[in-house]
């Protein structure tokens, strides 16, 4: 038996997490320290929700995939070879 990533069940839990991720707030405190820090650049807000969003999406994935990381292994079929093939004709 082979075993393989199932790619749809992985697609769908990327999807979800993005989605959790993005509707969260960025923490107010993250927010004025990254202002503080780089209070001449406009884009600091930005940049920080930016950070935000990487690091949240990081953490909160590895948290649940790494909890049960057999839902996105599958069984497949061990593929034919070509000599298998004219064997079983």
């Amino acid at each position: 038996m082979e075993y393989r990533i199932d790619r749809d069940a992985l697609e769908e839990f990327i999807a979800r997490q993005v989605e959790l991720v993005e509707s969260l707030s960025i923490p107010r405190l993250l927010a004025d320290v990254a202002e503080l820090r780089v209070r001449a650049d406009s884009d600091s807000r930005e940049e920080a929700r930016a950070l935000w969003l990487g690091r949240a999406w990081r953490r909160m994935s590895a948290l649940r995939s790494s909890a049960e990381p057999e839902r996105f292994v599958t069984a497949a079929p061990s593929p034919v070879t070509p000599a298998a093939a004219l064997a079983a004709a």
